[in-house]
């Protein structure tokens, strides 16, 4: 049996690993980046981030707060990156470039298929259209907290 280990004692281990130039394999678990990615059920690969990272990739970050996140950018700022989960509305900002271990390179999909977040034309039109559509799909959060007033 695989030992299970909490995020706090993996990052030290995936950061020496990308200092050796190789890239990390794990099974997320949470909501936040549903429907891409379900809890316990898909295995993402993290590589070493190469320089300032862009719109729509999925940083793997650590909060102040010490919890540990797989969100997409969903914005470029001056002090840093504005990320929200796929299954989320909420926006967090400013996530920074010290608060991120890796970015996701690529997923395996439930069916065992690997997508390559770089070169998959389906992933990248996927990423355009959910986070072009994050405000309507947080039409009904607002709405619901209009009726709770």
């Amino acid at each position: 049996m695989i030992p299970s280990l909490s995020y706090e004692e993996l990052t030290p281990l995936i950061l020496s690993l990308f200092e050796e130039g190789k890239d990390v394999e794990f099974i997320p678990t949470g909501n936040s980046m549903r429907p891409l990615l379900q809890s316990g059920k898909n295995r993402v690969i993290l590589t070493k981030p190469k320089g300032k990272l862009k719109k729509y990739d999925i940083p793997f970050f650590r909060r102040h707060n010490g919890q540990y996140v797989l969100h997409r950018i969903i914005g470029v700022k001056d002090r840093g990156y504005l990320c929200c989960g796929d299954g989320q509305i909420t926006k967090e900002y400013p996530v920074t470039d010290s608060m991120i271990i890796g970015v996701v390179k690529g997923y395996y999909q439930q069916n065992g298929k690997y997508v390559d977040v770089n070169t998959s034309l389906v992933y990248r039109v996927y990423a355009r259209l959910w986070v072009f559509s994050r405000p309507v799909r947080a039409l009904p959060a607002r709405i619901k907290r209009m009726f709770r007033k």
